[in-house]
């Protein structure tokens, strides 16, 4: 356990194992659960009879406690190294307190304690594996420091959602408020630049091609293909790519637990395990009273339109009307339009209309909006069909020139505004780029990376002049004028009119040799180069055995000499390793000077 920057938190380890050039390593994942604490005077009530003892580091130091002794009694990390930082000046006194917690209770001042008899690992694995069930409505996790309607009381803001480029809160935007600075934001000369604009480390851009990696140092999956993107679902995965990423693409909805699946109202073919996408389908509530995003007379009208079965409409309709030439009846009496659901659907302007005197479903596509509404400030490209009297800009799904009828999103994902411009020809920044046709600037990392952002996707075309960006990690196309994002190369279809984009560096990326972060001086040379440099090289600030490695039972250093010398249940003299021999399968003692010869 660890407490730092007014949070208390506990570790779950993940292990996995990595294949590079022919050898086999455990890699390992840290995983922070944290808590923030109250004040210490609201668990006085709580930690009566929970404290064992209570020490000063003088105390501590008098009884010959070592910081081994600490790690037994579950102290947090924190203090356990305050406690090696007093012990290493020697000459200092520390009137700090130790609350030494009897057991099961835990915690700077023994607050916490599990509710199950199992270990946290037990819990987390525990906790993971049930939600493997798609048949119940999640409790989601919520970003509560934000104040923000989303719509419905069924769904809160996710963390994931704040700064994705989509207004989610739908009571000011508050969620994609001050965010430019961080797609203004300038990196070093050294760094590469992710699609949201964080920066990271060159070294980092396309390590999955190399390590077999799942997991990204940008935020967004940016630094990575989308095809090494293509991997299993979150739903039981509580690692780094799951639980710190956000969604790639702005044409999709995230779920909560790292998987993100194509936006559609409703959703179609596509679906979160925890069933977040189900608030934004009719039938997820079709007999939930206390829920009216979906109005009686858009059931009604569903009910009209002659799909369902006779034992369906009994069960979804008869409430409503007793058949279908009643319910075609009913409509009669209801608005001439609705909109449904009765909030915005996507960046907090996108509203579905329906005509209620014409059909609501069509063949082969349930649920097709009639018209789509609009912000036309943001949409100024589009040429609306016609406008409501409450100030609604709409267009006919059909003049939307659609391949696919529920793929309406992407034309409005041309409608997000990243920055304000001078005007409707002049971006405000000399890093952007205005979309032709438009008054909408992206920045210029936008272009040719596989995601339409400007309207007729201009940003994806030759016209774009992807080639004059000066940015140092384009590849460039040899068979036409084209500067690829680095994250299309290799990524599994082709973008350049040779194909070099996919057949190029496969050869590179197989001579270049990684190493896991553990295999670093370790005191085993395994990377050699032509400096004179290796992975033990530069390693007197990071001896082998140190307060990380000892006794944690795994040899980090040669003849594993981190853990001579551990308490253990089996006791061997000094200098000496618990070892089963091979030939009589007896457990005895081996010396260090035999191990590794």
């Amino acid at each position: 356990m660890n407490n730092d920057f007014s949070r208390d938190c506990i570790y779950h380890t993940i292990n996995h194992q990595l294949d590079l050039d022919g050898k086999k390593y455990e890699t390992r994942q840290l995983i922070e659960y944290c808590i923030r604490p109250s004040s210490k005077e609201e668990y006085e009530d709580v930690i009566n009879g929970t404290i064992y003892s209570v020490l000063t580091f003088d105390q501590l130091k008098k009884k010959n406690i070592t910081t081994e002794s600490l790690v037994d009694w579950a102290i947090p990390m924190d203090l356990i190294e305050r406690y090696q930082h007093f012990l290493d000046m020697n000459n200092s006194s520390s009137m700090e307190l130790l609350y030494n917690c009897t057991i099961p209770w835990f915690g700077p001042f023994c607050q916490y304690r599990f509710a199950l008899n199992q270990t946290f690992s037990s819990i987390v694995d525990i906790t993971f594996e049930s939600k493997q069930a798609q048949d119940s409505y999640a409790n989601f996790t919520c970003y509560v420091h934000m104040k923000c309607d989303r719509g419905s009381s069924l769904l809160c803001l996710d963390w994931r959602e704040i700064c994705d480029g989509k207004i989610d809160c739908l009571d000011g935007g508050e969620d994609e408020k001050y965010c430019l600075e961080l797609h203004m934001n300038q990196c070093a000369q050294d760094e590469y630049q992710c699609r949201n604009g964080m920066c990271i480390n060159q070294v980092f851009l396309l390590e999955a091609g190399i390590s077999y990696s799942q997991d990204y140092e940008c935020l967004d999956q940016s630094d990575e293909s989308s095809e090494a993107g293509t991997m299993k679902r979150c739903v039981k995965d509580p690692s780094f790519r799951c639980e710190d990423t956000v969604c790639r693409f702005p044409n999709t909805l995230t779920c909560g637990d790292g998987d993100c699946i194509p936006w559609s109202v409703p959703n179609e073919g596509h679906s979160c395990y925890n069933n977040r996408d189900q608030v934004f389908n009719y039938d997820f509530e079709w007999h939930n009273e206390q829920v009216t995003r979906f109005s009686r007379c858009f059931k009604i009208g569903i009910c009209a339109s002659n799909i369902f079965s006779e034992n369906d409409f009994d069960y979804y309709c008869q409430k409503l009307c007793e058949n279908v030439k009643i319910c075609k009846m009913n409509l009669e009496y209801c608005p001439s339009y609705l909109f449904e659901p009765d909030f915005p659907v996507w960046d907090g302007h996108i509203r579905l209309g329906f005509f209620s005197n014409q059909t609501f479903i069509e063949k082969g596509y349930p649920l097709i909006p009639h018209f789509v509404c609009y912000d036309k400030y943001k949409c100024s490209f589009l040429s609306p069909t016609f406008e409501l009297n409450n100030n609604y800009t709409c267009i006919h799904i059909h003049h939307l020139n659609l391949s696919y009828p529920l793929d309406y999103n992407k034309i409005f994902i041309s409608c997000i505004q990243h920055y304000q411009n001078v005007d409707e020809m002049t971006c405000v920044s000399s890093s952007t780029l205005h979309c032709l046709g438009t008054n909408k600037c992206i920045p210029k990392r936008y272009v040719m990376d596989g995601i339409p952002d400007c309207y007729n996707a201009f940003d994806e075309s030759i016209a774009a002049n992807s080639c004059v960006l000066n940015d140092n990690y384009r590849f460039h196309c040899t068979s036409e004028s084209k500067c690829l994002s680095p994250t299309m190369v290799r990524d599994g279809t082709s973008q350049c009119i040779g194909n070099e984009d996919e057949t190029y560096s496969s050869e590179q990326v197989t001579h270049i040799q990684q190493l896991p972060f553990s295999a670093l001086c370790d005191g085993r040379q395994e990377l050699f180069s032509s400096t004179n440099e290796s992975d033990e090289t530069h390693c007197e600030q990071w001896p082998c055995t140190n307060q990380y490695t000892r006794c944690n039972g795994v040899w980090n250093c040669p003849k594993g000499i981190d853990e001579i010398n551990c308490p253990s249940n089996f006791h061997c003299p000094q200098n000496h390793h618990p070892c089963l021999f091979p030939k009589t399968q007896i457990m005895g003692c081996l010396h260090l000077n035999q191990t590794e010869d």
